[in-house]
């Protein structure tokens, strides 16, 4: 003879207990990685024809030029964005690594037959939701 027993976690919901304390801190513990978004930062690409070129446009940036002013590029792209979307890691770290604010710069970095330099232009901070908003998950 077999005997089958068939439990379901609904079968112990009633028997738990859980406080508000352990919801707050269960929710202190894992808010940055379970309940908020994180930073949206925009950025401008700047492609130059040579090293030279990119190199002195750098040294610009470096003073306070206006991405918008530098002469000489190939091609100017803004660029709106999570750290998820670029695909450079060092890029990346450059443009969304802890403690990176406006005016961080990048470069030159060689892509091909081009020459890229990047400057953070904003910075838009992530949300962390509320722990009212998200207690039921």
């Amino acid at each position: 003879m077999i005997d089958v027993l068939r439990m379901s976690a609904e079968d112990f919901l009633s028997e738990v207990t859980v406080t508000d304390q352990e919801v707050a801190t269960v929710y202190e513990a894992s808010k940055s990685e379970r309940y908020s978004e994180p930073d949206t930062r925009t950025y401008v690409e700047l492609m130059f024809s040579s090293r030279e070129a990119a190199r002195t446009a750098f040294g610009l940036l470096a003073a306070g030029a206006d991405p918008a002013s530098v002469e000489g590029v190939a091609s100017r792209e803004t660029r709106t964005g999570r750290r998820e979307s670029v695909s450079d890691p060092l890029l990346a770290e450059a443009m969304f690594g802890a403690g990176k604010q406006s005016g961080a710069l990048f470069g030159p970095a060689e892509r091909g037959d081009q020459w890229l330099v990047a400057r953070l232009v904003s910075v838009q901070p992530g949300a962390v939701f509320p722990l009212e908003q998200v207690e039921g998950e």
